[in-house]
C-alpha cells in the first residue's frame, strides 16, 4: 500500500474510516530477523506524520497517541461525511493485547 488508496477514496466520495496502528517497526520482518540473526536491522520506521499525509490527499487526518482518545476520534470519524484516516500510534512492542514480540519469538520477558 502506498498511501494514495486514501486520495482515491477521496476522489470517489467515500465516507470512510481508515485506521493505521503505527508502531513505528517492521514488526514481522524485526520478527523473523531476530529468530535468524539474534539481532533487528532497518526495521525501525521514522516518525511519520500520516495524519499530515493524510490531509495532503484530501482526507481528514488525526494522530491518537492516548487510547483515551481513540473512542472520540473514531465517534467523530464515523460522523463525517469524508475520508478520515486516524493515525494510531502505538508501542512497538506490543503485538497483542496478550502477546509481546519476545514472547513470539521465545525469549523470556
Amino acid at each position: 500500500m502506498t498511501g494514495y488508496e486514501v486520495e482515491t477514496a477521496v476522489r470517489y466520495g467515500a465516507a470512510i474510516t481508515v485506521v493505521v496502528f503505527r508502531n513505528g517497526l517492521h514488526g514481522t520482518i524485526a520478527m523473523h530477523q531476530k529468530q535468524a540473526l539474534g539481532r533487528t536491522a532497518g526495521v525501525e520506521i521514522g516518525e511519520v506524520d500520516l495524519a499530515g499525509y493524510a490531509r495532503s490527499l484530501g482526507a481528514e487526518g488525526q494522530t491518537v497517541r492516548d487510547p483515551d482518545e481513540l473512542a472520540p476520534a473514531l465517534e467523530a470519524a464515523a460522523a463525517s461525511d469524508t475520508v478520515t484516516l486516524l493515525d494510531v500510534v502505538t508501542d512497538p512492542d506490543i503485538i497483542s493485547p496478550s502477546t509481546t514480540l519476545s514472547e513470539i519469538i521465545g525469549e523470556s520477558p
